[in-house]
């Protein structure tokens, strides 16, 4: 291809305009496609954002009842909002009915932010094996908080 000739320079600056616009209109979509993805995660982030500022967070441990004989199965939330709606089953039943729980034992209804609730256990030579705790709860978020764990009485 001679250059000088002014019919193939023409063709020839033709096929770098076609080109410049196929690589321009790529860039364009690939840059549309980052904004929608960048965009996607940026909405996803805000979204557990504001899950976890409406959320509460129970968990369970086993503690010694300082100076007494007894232990106590302590239940924190961690969280930043209010646990309603409580529910403790400790191997699959109502804490209540459970044989380490001491009859007349009540209910859980509510744990605010940084608080606590506490179920007397009553370990004994008979009755020290480990078990399931599974608490369920409500919050301010839409979805249903769940905790599970295994715990020791001794």
């Amino acid at each position: 291809m001679n250059f000088l000739n002014p019919q193939n320079f023409l063709e020839f600056e033709n096929i770098i305009s076609m080109l410049s616009l196929g690589v321009a209109c790529f860039a364009l979509f690939k840059t549309k496609k980052t904004e929608r993805r960048m965009l996607s995660i940026e909405e996803t982030r805000e979204h557990d954002r504001i899950q976890q500022n409406l959320s509460a967070k129970l968990v369970a441990n086993v503690l010694q009842n300082t100076g007494k004989n007894t232990k106590e199965v302590v239940i924190s939330n961690h969280g930043n909002t209010t646990a309603k709606g409580i529910d403790v089953k400790f191997d699959d039943v109502p804490f209540q009915e459970h044989k380490l729980v001491p009859k007349g034992i009540s209910n859980i209804g509510n744990i605010g932010p940084s608080s606590q609730a506490s179920i007397m256990i009553a370990p004994s030579f008979e009755n020290h094996n480990d078990f399931t705790v599974h608490i369920t709860w409500q919050d301010d978020s839409d979805e249903e908080g769940v905790f599970t764990s295994t715990l020791s009485p001794t």
